[in-house]
């Protein structure tokens, strides 16, 4: 996913990533989905370095959505218009 917008909210704590899918290695029962537009939602507990995840949630244009209760691990990002991964 190449990030064009970061959205972001106070009340709830909650951060959106916005952008077209750049990749779609894996195969999908609804076709190829490079090009198509993406989002990641994500609540979160704290603003530090280490936060958890509550509800994180994605989809993409012309497929479906997933959604997590609880996520942990890492999230990197440079810069927009830069790919980022969730690990």
């Amino acid at each position: 996913m190449c990030i064009e917008k970061i959205l972001l909210s106070e009340t709830p704590k909650c951060l959106g990533l916005v952008g077209p899918v750049i990749n779609n290695e894996g195969t999908s029962p609804f076709g190829p989905l490079t090009d198509h537009a993406a989002m990641v939602r994500a609540g979160f507990d704290a603003v530090s370095d280490d936060t958890t995840f509550i509800l994180l949630g994605t989809g993409c244009a012309g497929s479906h959505a997933s959604a997590l209760r609880k996520a942990e691990g890492s999230l990197r990002i440079g810069s927009l218009r830069q790919s980022f991964w969730l690990a």
